[in-house]
């Protein structure tokens, strides 16, 4: 299922607009360092997993009460 970044958004912050479509990483390889940024038009959830099924479920309740569908 894919959802878009300002449904995400507006779920995980109280329907207020607030927007980041791009995730930073920093890349460190053969003694030195650099950064690249990935834009992000959606995600997908693909499943869910946790070690603990209860905090897992409390979690996707939690997260079905901001919005966003059930797997």
């Amino acid at each position: 299922m894919a959802i878009p970044m300002s449904d995400v958004a507006q779920a995980a912050h109280g329907n207020k607009t607030m927007i980041n479509d791009s995730i930073e990483f920093t890349i460190h390889e053969d003694g030195h360092s650099f950064t690249r940024k990935l834009h992000v038009d959606g995600l997908v959830i693909a499943g869910w997993t946790g070690r603990d099924p209860i905090a897992r479920d409390k979690h996707i309740a939690e997260l079905v009460e901001l919005g966003v569908p059930r797997p």
